[in-house]
């Protein structure tokens, strides 16, 4: 399965309920096939997004089921990891 890294320049104020859903779903793949591997969050607003999943449209389809916009342009498909 492809994996994929997302940006968002500046993410929405996620309150602490969602974020513990988020944490939790680290690792388990949604109906959707899209499973979150990891997430970065700068101190300034910006936020990083690690998934699997088959195409960029999930991997939009899923943050946009969870209430955060991404733009296709945003999906960039990962091809080489160094761990």
């Amino acid at each position: 399965m492809p994996k994929y890294i997302d940006f968002h320049a500046q993410m929405p104020a996620i309150p602490p309920e969602a974020l513990s859903q988020v944490r939790a779903s680290v690792g388990k793949t949604d109906t959707d096939g899209v499973k979150n591997i990891n997430a970065y969050f700068t101190k300034d607003g910006q936020g990083y997004c690690v998934t699997e999943a088959p195409n960029p449209d999930a991997v939009c389809q899923h943050h946009k089921a969870m209430g955060i916009a991404l733009d296709k342009g945003e999906v960039h498909e990962i091809t080489t990891t160094l761990v």
